[in-house]
């Protein structure tokens, strides 16, 4: 009975794709203008902040400064215990949340999302408590990787506001482009044989290139040629740009060389879009100055959609949107994410599932 009613919806879940280096819904080109909220990957199980205000205040929050898509990260061992309780402590002002499983919540941030018109891009981000340099480890195989998929998808694959997967969060260390994009495409493989209701895009990052000193999930200099073959069109492009706050001294020499090999060549080669999956960082000082040139150089280039790292005031290198307190807004970061994508789309999304 489950087979047909997942069936039936993917005959009613919105289309995405993309064309001319841009993400399309419906037909109709779509402005991203995100932000990353984790805490789902921790042993909170859903993300942080919660303790603080509702989810529905941070939803609407974010929504009222024009930010229209959350990536939340998720870990491979939450993905494998749903039914587990969230803490009851991560969630004190979240009463819709508390006595839910991870299951639950996931489903209600998503639904949440979609009553506002908003969209959610799903990040494997961890397993084992970290980002692991591989999409498989000891522990975890490369067909544990692809069965997680499949049951987030089976699971909330339908949402038409569902804009995406970020097939895994950060590659670095001593993984490179051949291996590395011939696991994207089985990834992507996978997706489109075992989750077909799916109709969502596929988010793939860069790696971590020693040679140009980018960042982890941030560079595709050495990517010759895509997995061996034409780009899907549900393909978006995805690196990580990150300047003092997380990379020192060495991002004061960024210019656009370094940017254009990183992943800005990309636009002059291939049809699919960019989308940034991380920037940010303090925004003071050095970073304030490193986050005015990559503006400058990401408007002049046209990369316009990103996901802003992060809403959390608790990331250790970069603080978020929010400070401390969980409820003052940094205007400089909002205005930041302003001028990159000005146009940030809200279509009206199917009322199911």
């Amino acid at each position: 009975m489950r087979v047909i009613i997942v069936f039936f919806l993917s005959l009613s879940t919105a289309e995405w794709t993309t064309r001319e280096n841009e993400i399309y819904f419906q037909d109709k080109a779509y402005g991203v203008r995100g932000v990353n909220w984790f805490g789902a990957e921790t042993d909170c199980m859903v993300p942080h902040g919660l303790w603080v205000h509702s989810l529905d205040y941070y939803l609407d929050r974010t929504r009222s400064y024009g930010f229209n898509s959350l990536r939340i990260p998720f870990s491979y061992e939450n993905v494998r215990n749903m039914d587990t309780v969230v803490k009851e402590e991560c969630v004190l002002r979240s009463p819709s949340l508390q006595g839910k499983t991870f299951r639950q919540a996931l489903h209600l941030l998503i639904g949440g999302a979609k009553y506002r018109n908003m969209t959610v891009l799903l990040d494997f981000h961890t397993a084992g408590g970290i980002i692991t340099e591989f999409p498989y480890t000891p522990v975890v195989s490369e067909q544990d990787f692809l069965n997680t998929w499949e049951i987030v998808l089976y699971e909330y694959g339908a949402y038409p506001n569902l804009i995406g997967v970020d097939i895994k969060n950060e590659p670095h260390g001593n993984i490179r482009w051949p291996e590395w994009g011939g696991f994207a495409g089985r990834v992507i493989d996978t997706i489109h044989q075992r989750a077909p209701w799916f109709q969502g895009l596929f988010f793939v990052e860069g790696i971590q290139e020693p040679a140009d000193h980018s960042v982890w999930g941030g560079s595709f200099s050495r990517m010759d040629d895509f997995m061996g073959r034409v780009p899907d069109a549900r393909i978006v492009f995805s690196p990580h740009v990150y300047g003092v706050s997380v990379r020192g001294n060495i991002a004061l020499y960024d210019d656009d060389s370094n940017w254009m090999g990183w992943f800005a060549f990309l636009h002059g080669r291939y049809t699919n879009p960019i989308c940034i999956g991380e920037v940010g960082g303090w925004f003071e000082g050095d970073d304030e100055a490193w986050h005015r040139r990559v503006l400058d150089f990401l408007r002049r280039v046209g990369v316009r959609n990103h996901f802003y790292w992060c809403l959390n005031p608790n990331s250790i290198d970069t603080g978020g949107l929010f400070d401390f307190d969980w409820t003052t807004i940094n205007d400089d970061k909002v205005e930041f994410c302003r001028q990159l994508q000005p146009s940030p789309s809200f279509p009206a999304f199917r009322t199911f599932p």
